[in-house]
């Protein structure tokens, strides 16, 4: 993990004040619970309910405890102490693991606020080649934000029917 160190740091995206900071175990569940939300949200219109199911089911509390130990870089982001998002690095940091927003923060720039952070990180730490896998309501924001369908190999196992590959060149 890139640093177990929990400082915030204040942003005003679309006038709100958002304040990002490292994630620890124990936001394990509000995670997991606005994980669940967003998806039921965002993404109910693009994937049926057997998709949604598998999807919800693999996203489990003790799963986010695990990303949240395993991550290169895991943050939430807060409106007045209440978690309104979450993005995360995998493993290594050359790749997005996850950016998830409160469907009643949705389109307020939090999302892009989040994954200019993740690239940031990304870039500092000398990546080249930047990765995600995008769910179908998540590709145009990803488009939006320089990355293309990639040719490289599909999703990753157990989500095959869910994503797409995506990737970004940085500089």
């Amino acid at each position: 993990m890139i640093g177990k160190s929990h400082h915030s740091q204040n942003i005003h995206v679309s006038e709100l004040p958002v304040v990002f900071r490292r994630a620890i175990i124990e936001d394990a569940p509000v995670l997991t619970e606005l994980m669940h939300s967003a998806i039921r949200g965002d993404a109910a219109a693009e994937y049926s309910e057997s998709e949604l199911q598998g999807w919800l089911t693999r996203l489990s509390e003790e799963g986010v405890r695990l990303k949240i130990e395993s991550s290169a870089l895991f943050e939430v982001g807060e409106i007045d102490g209440e978690v309104v998002a979450l993005g995360a690095l995998g493993a290594t940091p050359d790749e997005i693991d996850l950016v998830y927003v409160s469907p009643n923060h949705a389109r307020k720039g939090i999302g892009s606020t989040i994954m200019r952070r993740l690239e940031a990180i990304s870039r500092e730490k000398g990546v080249r080649l930047l990765w995600l896998d995008a769910s179908r309501n998540a590709i145009p924001m990803y488009a939006k934000h320089g990355f293309a369908k990639s040719s490289s190999s599909g999703p990753k196992p157990g989500r095959e029917c869910l994503c797409t590959r995506m990737a970004k060149p940085l500089s």
